[in-house]
């Protein structure tokens, strides 16, 4: 069995710009946002919790997974996740936020101010590579895709980090800021 530290440890890696990691990185390391640690907890505790109810879900609807459904899943939490992270920096009630299996399957979008939804945008052929390349990863070290309930948390939290950091690193306030943010990261 895969472990999950090592997943999420994979990912996070690959995550941030750099030589090696130019078709996966989108992460830069310059935090401008901030959550205190209990906001953070809250939010990778809430998610661990929701990650656990999608799992029982797909089990329940005896849903088949293949890789475009998983990096679905994947972006799909990233997008949730980066919408609950600005709401909780920026004070919006985050009360109305839910997961549902079958809208990670349907198009969705978050409810984001439209100049950071196109910052996730703009990332999203990274997200793309990046899970699937953690799929890939998750396969090498033994992991069975066909038995995601043994690595598919880790994955979705790996996002659910991913998510957070890139939110910790936008500048919320300026929608002019898109084109600095596609140079930095393309």
């Amino acid at each position: 069995m895969i472990n999950s530290t090592k997943i999420i440890q994979y990912g996070q890696q690959i995550a941030f710009i750099g030589v090696n990691t130019l078709n996966t990185g989108f992460l830069t390391n310059e935090i401008r946002n901030s959550l205190s640690k209990e906001e953070a907890s809250d939010i990778v505790q809430g998610t661990e919790l929701i990650v656990h109810q999608i799992i029982g879900q797909l089990r329940h609807n005896n849903e088949e997974l293949n890789e475009y459904k998983f990096r679905t899943l994947f972006q799909y939490f990233f997008d949730k996740v980066a919408e609950v992270t600005y709401k909780t920096i920026v004070g919006i009630d985050i009360d109305d936020i839910s997961f549902y299996v079958n809208e990670a399957f349907e198009y969705h979008e978050p409810d984001l101010p439209y100049y950071i939804q196109e910052k996730i945008n703009v990332i999203i052929p990274k997200t793309a590579a990046l899970s699937l390349s953690t799929l890939r990863y998750i396969e090498q070290e033994g992991g069975d895709l066909d038995h995601y309930e043994d690595w598919l948390p880790a994955y979705l939290l790996l996002s659910t980090s991913l998510a957070m950091h890139f939110v910790l690193e936008i500048d919320l306030d300026d929608d002019l800021e898109l084109q600095e943010f596609c140079e930095k990261v393309f």
